[in-house]
């Protein structure tokens, strides 16, 4: 998602996701099991054929990291109890309790707060820190 956010700001055309996949050094598969969970949860949009890809339906500023983890099911582990006692229990809390649910909050307000735009913008700074996005090149129109 930060790739094809930092590819739409250069173009609105399509991501090739044999692109992607090499780029970021993903087996072409499980890229496409990703993509079409996104796909069908409203975030990208799929062309076929030559030309063809992904692209973001919305501007990358308006996406929260909270709503692609959410749509990948990746938001769970923020739900129970870090001890894997359980869901978040009042009456019978595990000893870590109370802590955990300060940092599961402070997590679930970063995630939320971030948008893709920021993340993207920071990866495509080269000399920022070492990202293998930070090398990835729009696709010629």
């Amino acid at each position: 998602m930060i790739l094809l956010a930092g590819h739409s700001v250069a173009s609105r055309h399509p991501v090739s996701i044999r692109l992607i996949a090499e780029q970021l050094h993903v087996p072409f598969h499980f890229l496409v099991k990703i993509l079409n969970k996104l796909t069908r949860g409203g975030m990208l949009e799929s062309t076929r054929g030559a030309g063809g890809g992904v692209r973001l339906v919305r501007p990358a500023s308006s996406i929260s990291m909270a709503e692609v983890l959410t749509l990948l099911g990746d938001d769970n582990q923020l739900q129970g109890c870090v001890m894997g006692a359980g869901g978040f229990c009042a009456e019978n809390p595990c000893p870590l309790h109370q802590e955990w649910a300060i940092e599961a909050g402070r997590i679930k307000t970063l995630f939320a707060e971030t948008r893709l735009d920021m993340l993207a913008d920071r990866a495509m700074k080269k000399d920022a820190f070492p990202c293998p996005l930070a090398h990835v090149q729009p696709r010629p129109a």
